[in-house]
């Protein structure tokens, strides 16, 4: 193996010349940084005919390496999330390039596998080229393994000042250096989910907790732009490290981040909570949403964790002059605890068949009770309970409720409406949830086993398209049916309903919202209809308020409406009520008639 530092300061070829030419063009002609550097590692990886062509820039006070932006040739896979993150004492070769400034050149001899078994010996190269700017090397340019010209250098002489150039040429106000880089080097929610549970009072006198997100960061990016999103999230980042330190500071999701501050006093925290809170608000006004937790004595970093969350919530709430949560962090030492108390009651909205107008079925929706009697939407508390880990408790609450009021019903003479009852996936994960929702479905004999769908909703989407078949699998070999509830509302919502078989699968209330005045939404819905009734599986319209959708549907072939425009959910008894006395004579419509 061949090591040594070469000069970049000669004159170029012809070749050279014209490659810097199309380099220089293509960052000219860039709109965005991303696309101006590569199309520079695109040319140089062409003109190389390397396997890859990189930019890897320093962090964490220079001592780790992300990779920013990534060139690969043909069949080659990236390396991107493989290296980014990687201590720099595990790079000696781009160590060396830094220490000395100046571009380093390594070839070797590599053994490749020819046909009948044999080996021959190819030579192999890597070039890395220092990044420097206001006399700082930032990172490198790196060349893996050229075939053509391989020991050339002169091009980065030209090349690389213009490189270094392009951050500062799309920089319309104070540019955050090594934005991208920083933010990737973050510890992300796998790291922290790793962390969290050795954050105890075990191993620490106190412990503080911030959480920040931005919520609606989509919108962000798509009203300000890419470039505005990145560096307000950098921002926050670098604020966040500024005030708490980097060592406990998670990114755990794309626009959210989660920090702890140990082994401090409580006036210490409060304090620099504060200048966060300042700092953040001053510079992007009602745009970040912060919360805090802090504890001394027994402590854990996961409680920490909901608690804040929990904070941060209320106080977007109060923001937006919305009803502070309900219930209180405490009120949730056990799911049991609160529903002893009477703190969850369950609301049903009927189903109805468009066509004839009759009663199809219920979805029964679990509601939060405040102490002063006011009642809270799932949305102010099923995040926080999915969080905490007790959402599980919550939904096989709700299933025992619901069959427990459906068995009433059918005792009372009211027939057995079909009844849907939505669960969470982190729910449908659990190894014991199978057994748990068949025991209980045991204590009521008298609902036939057809007359129950699980709705598996949105949030705690962690489990992968196959696990999630094959638990979908194992439930319905025991009778279960599972339904795709507000599909439409999210992308990864397309690759379960293509892949995974449901009884029924529900359009969300923002596909039926836009069927009047959108055209392309029109023809969307109506072609998800006529899919469900080509392979058997029930169509439920969500969020249906007007006269104008209910016509849509009907015209569509959608037979099954749920929305405003036929009931809000209410209490068991004003279902009861309005849907079941009334229909006392009639027959509920069977699940094997709702397709």
């Amino acid at each position: 193996m061949n090591v040594r530092t070469v000069n970049a300061a000669q004159p170029l070829s012809e070749s050279e010349k014209n490659v810097a030419l199309d380099c220089v063009s293509a960052m000219l002609t860039a709109r965005t940084l991303d696309a101006s550097l590569q199309g520079v590692l695109r040319t140089v990886g062409e003109y190389y005919r390397a396997d890859r062509v990189y930019t890897m820039m320093l962090v964490e006070n220079r001592h780790a390496l992300v990779m920013t932006f990534e060139w690969t040739g043909a069949g080659k896979c990236s390396i991107q999330q493989v290296v980014s993150g990687t201590q720099m004492e595990r790079f000696p070769l781009l160590k060396k390039c830094m220490e000395e400034r100046a571009p380093v050149f390594l070839s070797r001899q590599e053994p490749i596998d020819l046909d009948g078994g044999e080996k021959e010996k190819r030579p192999w190269y890597f070039s890395a080229f220092p990044l420097i700017r206001e006399r700082e090397v930032e990172g490198f340019l790196c060349i893996e393994n050229a075939r053509e010209h391989p020991e050339d250098a002169a091009l980065f002489g030209t090349l690389i000042p213009f490189m270094v150039m392009q951050r500062e040429r799309f920089n319309t106000e104070e540019r955050p250096t090594g934005t991208m880089e920083q933010l990737m080097g973050l510890p992300d929610l796998r790291a922290y989910t790793q962390t969290v549970y050795t954050l105890t009072s075990e191993y620490y006198t106190s412990m503080g907790a911030v959480c920040i997100d931005i919520p609606h960061f989509g919108a962000v990016n798509s009203s300000h732009g890419f470039e505005y999103g990145s560096k307000m999230l950098w921002y926050t980042a670098k604020t966040l490290t500024d005030l708490f330190g980097g060592a406990l500071l998670f990114r755990t999701g794309e626009a959210e981040f989660i920090v702890f501050y140990p082994n401090t006093t409580r006036e210490v925290f409060l304090g620099r909570c504060g200048r966060l809170r300042s700092i953040l608000q001053r510079r992007y006004p009602k745009q970040v949403r912060i919360g805090r937790a802090w504890a001394e004595g027994v402590f854990s970093g996961k409680r920490l964790t909901v608690e804040a969350k929990a904070a941060m919530r209320a106080e977007a709430a109060a923001l937006a002059g919305e009803e502070p949560f309900p219930l209180q962090p405490e009120d949730y030492s056990s799911v049991a605890e609160a529903t002893r108390a009477g703190r969850f009651v369950l609301y049903y909205q009927p189903q109805i068949d468009m066509r004839t107008g009759a009663l199809a079925g219920a979805e029964a929706l679990v509601r939060a009770v405040a102490d002063d009697g006011s009642v809270a939407m799932p949305a102010r508390f099923i995040e926080f309970l999915e969080e905490d880990g007790s959402i599980r408790d919550l939904d096989l609450y709700v299933l025992e409720q619901a069959l427990a009021q459906a068995e009433r019903w059918r005792a009372a003479g009211y027939g057995t409406p079909s009844l849907a009852v939505n669960i969470s996936r982190i729910t449908l994960a659990h190894p014991s949830t199978l057994a748990s929702l068949l025991a209980i479905q045991s204590r009521f004999p008298g609902i036939p086993a057809e007359a129950l769908e699980l709705e598996v909703t949105e949030r705690g989407d962690r489990i992968k398209t196959d696990e999630f078949r094959e638990i979908v699998d194992r439930f319905r070999a025991c009778g279960l049916h599972i339904s795709l509830d507000d599909f439409g509302s999210q992308y990864a919502n397309l690759s379960l309903f293509t892949n995974v078989k449901f009884e029924t699968v529900k359009l969300d209330r923002s596909l039926i919202a836009e069927l009047g005045a959108n055209p392309i939404n029109r023809a969307l819905v109506r072609d998800l209809v006529q899919i469900c009734r080509a392979y058997g599986i029930t169509c439920v319209a969500e969020g249906v308020e007007t006269e104008e959708q209910v016509a849509a549907l009907r015209d569509m072939g959608c037979i099954y409406a749920q929305g405003f425009y036929y009931g809000r959910p209410v209490p068991a008894e004003e279902f009861e009520k309005t849907y079941l006395r009334n229909a006392a004579e009639q027959k509920t419509i069977s699940k094997e008639e709702r397709i």
